[in-house]
């Protein structure tokens, strides 16, 4: 196992850039021998694994972002400028995707773990330690499989098992060449990782950077809506909220401070809200680190909405999103209550089950309005649908999850989303299920390990 570690170290550093030579020597750097080392693997959220970050590229092409129309020509890297421009050719000119390599380094470092561990005969009173870090591998590499097919595959259909999924890689050595497995193949994979992995884990985490089975049915909550199995949705979404020990945060009782550009700081990683801690390492593309919303997201906010002013603040001139749950300016991609409610009462409105949608969206919306504003209400599913995808859009911004609705509503065409973005005199317009929903591979990826390509 340590002859295949150092390897795949070797192979990692040899195809990765000084940056990443760079990064000071910690704990997780030297050769694990131990339980607690692997733990350490799992749990290192800053270095150079980096176990809780997610894709950016989802951010960048939806219709969350606005970006100055005057660094886009000679903007680099140029594959962000071409993700938020819909380029169709020549999407990646020749540079590296960090998407896919830190997708692909996690799910290594899973792999690594999950096949050291194979060496070690736990005694009783290290059982509880090795169960979580082996479920806290299955439960990474399951969420860094989905992530990635987010960007590279398309929605979950009837014709999964024909459409093209990922290599799924169940090895640490990397030298084996792995090609692209169907769809189908792809998300069952996930689930049976996150099977293993709720078998492992504890009820609730010791921290909010580690994994659960809270945290795997927060998952499943969100693949299933995905999918548009919406029972099993609501299924999971049930458990996820008879499990949790947080509550929604009432808006009402933040301190809105002109001066923050951090509105959660002080919670840091323990918001009441969150199940699971993950963030997005700011794009080069939002300016400074910067996320600038677009106009259309500021016109969903009215007047007596408190997010309106609790999220932005102006920064020269432009709407600059302050309310990432993440209490350190990166914007939070985890799991989180208020993403469970709106599961709920979006998979309650489809089943036809209209009071209770509407009381799971109300009990939300109470938190984020001035006092003595009138609930919500409706008496059609699709008045109530169209609140709960508006109230999405309002609440879950920069999490990563716009992108994955857009696909999803795009293939049911009940609700489709039609994408416009400006770029000097020209209007950008992505009509729904535009081959360009699904990214092109990197092409190293293509050519050092012959993958079939992506219709672009």
């Amino acid at each position: 196992m340590k002859n295949s570690l150092l390897l795949s170290l070797c192979f990692l550093l040899c195809g990765c850039g000084k940056s990443f030579l760079d990064v000071k020597s910690n704990r997780s750097d030297r050769m694990p021998n131990s339980i607690d080392d692997y733990q350490a693997l799992m749990d290192n959220v800053y270095g150079v694994i980096n176990m809780n970050t997610s894709h950016l590229l989802g951010i960048v092409a939806g219709d969350e972002i606005a970006v100055d129309e005057a660094i886009l020509p000679n903007f680099k890297p140029f594959h962000q400028r071409n993700t938020y421009l819909w380029v169709k050719e020549n999407f990646f000119e020749g540079e590296q995707s960090k998407d896919w390599n830190n997708g692909y380094r996690r799910i290594l470092y899973c792999n690594q773990v999950l096949d050291g561990l194979k060496e070690f005969e736990p005694s009783p009173e290290d059982r509880d330690s090795y169960d979580q870090v082996q479920g806290s591998a299955y439960f990474f590499r399951a969420l860094s499989y989905y992530q990635l097919a987010q960007l590279f595959c398309e929605v979950y259909s009837d014709a999964a098992s024909s459409k093209l999924g990922l290599p799924l890689r169940t090895e640490a050595d990397i030298t084996l060449n792995v090609k692209r497995s169907n769809l189908e193949d792809t998300y069952d994979f996930i689930f049976r990782d996150l099977e293993m992995a709720r078998e492992r884990l504890p009820e609730q985490p010791i921290m909010p950077t580690r994994p659960s089975k809270t945290a795997v049915d927060a998952f499943l909550a969100r693949i299933y809506l995905q999918l548009g199995d919406y029972e099993n949705a609501r299924e999971r979404a049930l458990r996820t909220l008879s499990e949790f020990q947080g509550d929604l945060l009432d808006y009402n009782l933040l301190d809105n401070d002109p001066n923050s550009f951090d509105l959660f700081v002080d919670y840091g990683f323990s918001h009441p809200e969150v199940i699971l801690f993950t963030y997005m390492p700011a794009p080069e593309i939002a300016t400074l680190g910067i996320l600038t919303a677009s106009a259309e997201l500021l016109q969903l906010y009215d007047d007596n909405d408190l997010r309106r002013d609790l999220f932005f603040r102006t920064f020269n001139d432009a709407p600059v999103f302050v309310g990432t749950y993440s209490g350190m300016g990166f914007p939070f991609t985890g799991f989180a209550l208020d993403e469970i409610i709106l599961i709920l009462a979006e998979c309650e409105a489809r089943a036809g089950n209209h009071e209770e949608s509407l009381a799971y969206l109300n009990a939300l919306k109470r938190k984020r309005y001035l006092p003595n504003t009138d609930d919500f209400d409706a008496d059609t599913r699709d008045a109530i649908m169209k609140e709960v995808l508006l109230e999405r859009r309002r609440q879950l911004l920069f999490r990563g999850v716009r992108w994955e609705d857009i696909r999803r509503l795009n293939k049911e065409r009940t609700y489709p989303v039609t994408i416009k973005k400006k770029n000097g005199a020209e209007w950008i317009t992505i009509e729904p299920n535009d081959t360009r929903y699904v990214f092109p591979l990197p092409e190293n990826a293509v050519e050092l390990g012959g993958l079939e390509q992506n219709p672009r």
